[in-house]
């Protein structure tokens, strides 16, 4: 079982920083908590943190926080 995978859980106002630091190696994986029905910040900044990890090979698994209802991912 691979053990450098992270829980990630965006809230508003969250510094494209702090998601930077996170997704760096060793980080192979994250399961991002994300609002409501899958949205999150848009930030441009944060959005190409996320791109930059993804591109690199980290696997990103989005999830609500929400106790009903589904994810949708465009």
């Amino acid at each position: 079982m691979e053990r450098n995978v992270g829980l990630l859980r965006l809230y508003p106002g969250i510094p494209a920083s702090l998601v930077r630091a996170f997704l760096q190696p060793p980080m192979k994986g994250v399961v991002m908590e994300t609002f409501g029905s899958g949205n999150g910040p848009t930030k441009p900044d944060l959005l190409q943190e996320l791109r930059a990890a993804a591109e690199r090979g980290l696997v990103i698994v989005n999830c609500t926080h929400c106790l009903q209802g589904a994810v949708t991912s465009d």
